[in-house]
């Protein structure tokens, strides 16, 4: 097998395996294939909007753009904040709110979920093939078991708010609406700008906090999907 197919196909394999064990989750009623594509597929475009946006925000806020390197500590922090996971997660959300939002298929609280990490891993497939192309077998391996769980983790988090923003809206209670949506955005992209922050710290500290970030997130991500998909009742 030719080594680039080999790891496009490694790059691919852990968001199929992500993606089949939240669809396995979707007890009560099964989102519609077709549409679950559909949501991956924009989930790849959106990389091609984020490049641009990261462009422009760069050209307006010149250290941006800087050799993370050279940067302070608050510098990455900022750098992480704004031109990563702000733009990622913000892309994730108005694709869900565009196109999954009012979905006649949109039902169940779990529903969410199962949309925004289908949009997740999208962005993070087309995002994992460039790397391990790229870096080989190695970066395979690691991207395996940090980045793109890294994405579907902010994805569950996203899918957790929206899904009770809608349960909300439905209820007619503007007010606990507005609070989820509001924590639907704030709350990955944090999640993602520590995630991020951690791994470019390039240190011991930043190294163990990462590591140990990751089993938080696991945990609490796992606690989420439970959470929502023993939810039987239609909203």
């Amino acid at each position: 097998m030719n080594l680039t197919i080999m790891l496009i196909i490694l790059a691919v394999l852990p968001s199929v395996f992500i993606g089949t064990i939240i669809y396995k989750n979707d007890i009560v009623e099964k989102e519609p294939v077709k549409f679950l594509r559909k949501l991956f597929a924009l989930g790849v475009a959106l990389s091609a909007i984020v490049i641009l946006l990261t462009g422009v925000l760069q050209s307006i806020v010149p250290f941006l753009a800087q050799d993370l390197k050279t940067l302070s500590g608050l510098e990455l922090f900022i750098s992480m904040f704004l031109s990563v996971a702000l733009i990622e997660e913000g892309c994730k959300w108005l694709t869900f709110k565009l196109v999954a939002w009012n979905s006649k298929n949109f039902d169940y609280i779990y529903d969410a979920i199962v949309y925004s990490v289908f949009i997740s891993l999208g962005f993070a497939t087309i995002e994992n093939v460039l790397y391990v192309v790229n870096g080989g077998l190695w970066v395979a391996l690691v991207r395996s078991i940090c980045s793109v769980p890294g994405h579907a983790y902010f994805g569950i988090t996203m899918g957790y708010y929206l899904g009770l923003a809608k349960q909300a809206t439905i209820n007619g209670n503007n007010d606990i609406r507005n609070k989820n949506l509001f924590l639907s955005i704030i709350i990955p992209t944090t999640l993602h700008t520590i995630f991020n922050f951690c791994l470019f710290t390039q240190s011991t500290t930043g190294l163990i906090f990462y590591l140990v970030f990751l089993v938080l997130l696991f945990v609490n991500s796992t606690k989420k999907i439970k959470q929502l998909s023993r939810i039987t009742s239609s909203m």
